[in-house]
């Protein structure tokens, strides 16, 4: 539900949805993984 309602705003603002490895605790769980992400979605 969550998913759906980031996916919609992510299109209202006209920007692309990022989904992040490992879901709601991905930072825990897969952390190397969520760290990499994050980091290109930083640098753009």
């Amino acid at each position: 539900l969550a998913h759906d309602g980031g996916l919609g705003l992510a299109e209202r603002l006209g920007t692309p949805a990022v989904v992040f490895p490992g879901a709601h605790g991905g930072f825990g769980s897969h952390a190397a993984e969520f760290a990499a992400k994050l980091r290109e979605v930083l640098e753009g």
